[in-house]
């Protein structure tokens, strides 16, 4: 995560698809939203928008159901990021 903070989304990438892997395995809703979402604006910079969309959507979803109405905001927001590039 530090890396995608730092803006290093050739680090990143693989360390927030690693993370949601391991939430999928679990089957930890909460731990899957984040890097789902971070993995989205990942995609977003890489010019990947439609694996964006999709991720995005995913996150998006998973915070409605966790009532996490700033996790939401943030996905709403990406998702609009997504759709203006």
């Amino acid at each position: 995560m530090l890396a995608f903070f730092a803006g290093d989304f050739a680090v990143a990438a693989p360390q927030e698809e690693e993370a949601l892997s391991i939430a999928r395995e679990v089957g930890d809703r909460r731990l899957m939203a984040y890097p789902g979402l971070n993995l989205g604006l990942v995609r977003i910079s890489q010019g990947n928008f439609e694996a964006a969309r999709s991720l995005l959507v995913e996150s998006l979803s998973l915070f409605k159901e966790l009532e996490d109405a700033s996790g939401e905001a943030l996905a709403l927001y990406c998702l609009g990021l997504a759709a203006y590039r």
